[in-house]
């Protein structure tokens, strides 16, 4: 299929349109990761606060399925999952 001057000039306005609509393309992050940062292509910094309460909301959450299920059937998710 071939495209008229008007009709490639006027897929170029849409499509130069929709990029400055859409901006830059976000970064994609893993929500359940937030400790992980990458300020610069290749760099990985890691935010040890946020690490240290992710094991401590393990910890509470490994607590808590103990206490749900005291024969250790493993009714509600694995007892021990480290």
């Amino acid at each position: 299929m071939t495209l008229t001057p008007e009709q490639e000039r006027k897929a170029e306005y849409y499509a130069n349109a929709l990029k400055k609509a859409l901006g830059p393309k976000p970064e994609r992050r893993n929500p359940y990761q937030p400790n992980i940062a990458r300020p610069q292509p290749g760099c990985v910094v890691i935010n040890m606060a946020a690490y240290e309460a992710q094991l401590r909301d393990r910890a509470v959450d490994r607590a808590y399925r103990r206490w749900i299920d005291p024969y250790g059937l493993g009714l509600y998710g694995p007892l021990d999952d480290e």
